[in-house]
């Protein structure tokens, strides 16, 4: 008797433990929010006769985002960008304008795609790309202006903990060939990309998942 109790209990601890284990590993769909700063490069027309440091400007942002699974996600994010662009044709006067957008960007997470979800990783990698709409202030032009955003990019993310991440984000974006006052004749279109720095809230929806990951996540 006492050898089966023993057996039993042994099964009992084994099972608990099992069940354990796939809670933590089982992936919730979950909301999260994000902020970011960094610095974009104006590339238009004549870009060959000014330096890089005359065509950069900074970038902040701030998302809200939402994975359906380990792979697939959605984000909207808005935007503030401070751009730099010298005028070859007024003897390189540095143009300086402010401009806001909004834009949404479907997210694809490569790491969970090729080796499956693992909310122990600390390395993630995704690729996302998207549309919006930005508005450029009058600034030193005769009207503001909105133009059409097509973009792209690469983030790495660093797990600080369960909840929180930190992203290096890199992407570039295409906008109206009017979007600094000049429309050329060569290439139809301006851009440009962006280097960024940010954190990520991931928002906790299962109360019993996040504590198990809490307490296990650098064990």
């Amino acid at each position: 008797m006492k050898n089966f109790t023993l057996i039993i209990l042994f099964l009992g601890i084994s099972f608990a433990a099992s069940s354990q284990y796939k809670r933590k590993t089982v992936f919730h769909p979950e909301w999260y929010v994000s902020t970011s700063l960094g610095t974009n490069l104006y590339i238009a027309e004549g870009f060959g006769d000014y330096t890089i440091q005359q065509a950069l400007g900074l970038v902040g942002r701030a998302s809200i985002g939402y994975n359906f699974t380990p792979i697939v996600g959605i984000r909207g994010t808005v935007g503030f960008n401070s751009h730099s662009w010298p005028d070859k044709n007024n003897s390189n006067e540095i143009i300086k304008f402010n401009a806001e957008n909004l834009s949404s960007d479907i997210t694809i997470n490569l790491v969970n795609w090729l080796n499956g979800y693992n909310y122990r990783r600390k390395f993630d990698l995704s690729i996302f790309g998207g549309v919006g709409v930005g508005h450029r202030d009058k600034a030193m032009f005769l009207a503001d202006y909105f133009t059409q955003i097509l973009r792209g990019g690469i983030q790495v993310d660093y797990s600080l903990s369960p909840i929180l991440k930190l992203n290096f984000i890199g992407d570039i974006n295409f906008v109206n060939d009017n979007y600094n006052g000049y429309i050329g004749t060569k290439v139809p279109f301006d851009m440009y990309p962006v280097l960024s720095v940010g954190l990520t809230y991931r928002i906790p929806t299962n109360r019993v998942l996040f504590q198990t990951h809490k307490y296990n996540y650098f064990k």
